[in-house]
Formats: C-alpha cells, sequence, structure tokens
C-alpha cells in the first residue's frame, strides 16, 4: 500500500488554492492585479516570493481543516491487480474509520479489507464467493415464496371445501 501521500490527496489541493484565490481576491480585490502589473521584474518576484507561497499556505491549511488524521492508501487488488484507494481519518466533523476499511474493487468487485496499521490489502470475499453467496440467497428466497405460496393454495383449498 501507498502512504498518505497520493495523487488523489494532491488533487484537492488546486481546489483549496481556487478558494484561497477567490478569498484573497475578495478581500484585496484589484489590488492583487495592479501588483502583479509592476515593472518587469518586479510583477515576478511579487508573483512568485508572495502570491505563490500565501495561496501553498492557504490552500494547505484549508485542506488540513478539511481532512483531519488523513491517510489515503492506494494498492493493487490481490486478485485483479487494479489499484484501489480507501481514505482512512476525518472529514470536518465526521469521524471516518481508523483500523480497516471494507471496499469493493472497481474491476473484480471482491470484497477488500484494507488495514491501516499493517498497511496491507486482503481479500475477504472474490467475486465467485459472493456470486455463489448471491446464488444461495436468491434459492432461498425462491424457496420461501414457493412455500408461501404453498401454503396459500393449501389454505385456499381448504376454504372451498
Amino acid at each position: 500500500c501507498s502512504g498518505p501521500t497520493s495523487s488523489w490527496h494532491t488533487s484537492i489541493r488546486p481546489a483549496a488554492a481556487a478558494a484561497a484565490a477567490a478569498a484573497a481576491f475578495c478581500v484585496l480585490g484589484f489590488e492583487v492585479t495592479s501588483l502583479l502589473e509592476l515593472p518587469p521584474p518586479g510583477g515576478i518576484i511579487v508573483l512568485w516570493a508572495v502570491v505563490l507561497p500565501l495561496l501553498y499556505l492557504l490552500s494547505t491549511s484549508i485542506t488540513n481543516l478539511v481532512l483531519r488524521d488523513h491517510s489515503i492508501l492506494k494498492g493493487p487488488c490481490p486478485n485483479c491487480g487494479t489499484d484501489n484507494f480507501t481514505y482512512f481519518g476525518d472529514i470536518f466533523t465526521v469521524a471516518g474509520n481508523r483500523g480497516s476499511n471494507l471496499v469493493e474493487c472497481s474491476s473484480c468487485k471482491a470484497d477488500l479489507t484494507y488495514d491501516m496499521n499493517k498497511r496491507v490489502i486482503v481479500v475477504d470475499t472474490t467475486p465467485e464467493e459472493k456470486a455463489q453467496a448471491m446464488a444461495a440467497a436468491a434459492a432461498k428466497k425462491a424457496a420461501s415464496a414457493a412455500k408461501k405460496a404453498a401454503a396459500a393454495a393449501k389454505k385456499a383449498a381448504a376454504n372451498k371445501a
């Protein structure tokens, strides 16, 4: 399994950066654009030395505010090899899983258990086992329906006699 830094985690940062840029623009208005329109070396220096670091700090703090004690595990399905992701941690005030997550593989539909502490992925139920369980449940449901129908037919026959 991969550790807490993954492409999914870093893909959240542009949204936070856009929110931070919008907030900065709302507060400062067009003052930011006048700073960037300085003569050639000044505008670039302001952009790289002031604006971008501030946006990075704001986006990181927004991300850490939303995703608390976060860890995203990524790893291949032991059954088919497709990469799957799972998230451990809190989102705002909603408590998330801490120890293990049950995830269905996006490709083969096997049930996978991600263990955060051991950093392992285990197949709980293969697709074949799931199909057999579903067939057994369907057969049990059909048998129950047939039993109810037979009891209703028997009761109807008794009422006619």
